[in-house]
């Protein structure tokens, strides 16, 4: 707001795409980008959350064909869709509409993503939240996040800089998740009208 009080709409000085010239090494006309970006290379972000504790900003990335993501986004980051799913080369389908194998992407400028899964796992991911409450011990410095169309409720955790992930439980239609203002609880909601809340098994 300005000194009036009046809702205005500005843009920061620092914002990443600010007076940018290039992109994935192409000149690009300053005038003509969306300098409201703050990141590129996403798909689909389904659900953004910070890190109450670091700040850190999360996301899970909705995939094309093949795989899933969770990445942690930083200013100016580029997350390589179209050119990368996950952490693999986008496998398009041919003619025939047949699909090989997808291979590994080689190291590039592009973020690589903190987590990925596949089919065989799910095929929808929904970001989630990161649990610094200390009342499930099971999830405690986890990030807890789902999958739409499998139902699985992921926890990841990172250890010397790797993240992993178990599978916690499981619920349909998860769409989006959230904290217990009170005590910190992870709460998630369905599309079949439900909060729920994760809890330690009696």
């Amino acid at each position: 707001m300005d000194a009036e009080g009046k809702a205005y709409y500005a843009i920061p000085a620092d914002n990443p795409f600010v007076k940018t010239t290039t992109h994935r090494g192409q000149a690009v006309e300053p005038k003509s980008v969306r300098t409201e970006t703050w990141a590129t290379g996403l798909r689909n972000a389904w659900r953004f959350s910070f890190d109450p504790k670091t700040g850190a900003c999360f996301a899970g990335d909705v995939g094309q064909n093949l795989f899933e993501e969770i990445d942690v986004l930083t200013a100016g980051g580029d997350y390589g869709w179209s050119e990368i799913e996950g952490n693999h080369i986008y496998n398009k389908k041919d003619a025939s509409a047949k699909q090989g194998p997808a291979k590994l992407a080689p190291a590039s400028a592009f973020v690589a993503p903190i987590y990925e899964y596949d089919r065989k796992l799910g095929n929808s991911v929904t970001g989630g939240v990161f649990c610094r409450s200390e009342r499930v011990p099971a999830i405690r410095d986890a990030y807890v996040f789902g999958d739409y169309a499998s139902g699985r409720l992921f926890a990841l955790k990172e250890k010397d800089g790797k993240w992993t992930g178990e599978v916690i439980a499981k619920d349909m239609t998860i769409a989006g998740f959230g904290h217990d203002p009170v005590n910190g609880d992870v709460l998630f909601v369905t599309l079949a009208g439900q909060l729920k809340r994760l809890a330690p098994k009696k």
